[in-house]
């Protein structure tokens, strides 16, 4: 199926979110960067996950209860549901827009710390 996620940009999700840019994928869900008209932010990103590989309903529920928390650290999630691509049923959840992943930010929290000059201590 990955070879088939990127074919999938400028296409739509239900009539709604315009797959714009391919973003990315694994095996089994790929992310686009979609908009949302008429709301902030409108640049969000879109994730489909292959319905057969877990239990849809069960994902679409884990969803949900992660739509309610509320954190400066957490990306909102907006939206969720069921759609078809290409004959093949999938579900997607619509979340913020990251600008870098946490891939990406990783190796700068593992730097070591910047030595200080010694007797400055306290001063």
């Amino acid at each position: 199926m990955p070879e088939a996620w990127k074919q999938w940009e400028g296409q739509f999700v239900n009539e709604e979110f315009s797959l714009v840019r391919y973003l990315g994928a694994s095996e089994h869900s790929a992310v686009f960067l979609t908009k949302r008209a008429d709301r902030e932010p409108q640049e969000v990103a879109i994730k489909l996950i292959l319905a057969n590989t877990e239990d849809p309903e069960l994902q679409l529920s884990w969803w949900e209860l992660a739509a309610k928390l509320s954190h400066p650290n957490l990306l909102r999630l907006f939206q969720r549901g069921r759609c078809q691509m290409d004959g093949v049923e999938m579900l997607y959840v619509v979340t913020e827009y990251a600008e870098e992943s946490l891939s990406q930010i990783i190796p700068y929290l593992r730097s070591p710390p910047r030595s200080h000059s010694p007797g400055r201590a306290g001063a």
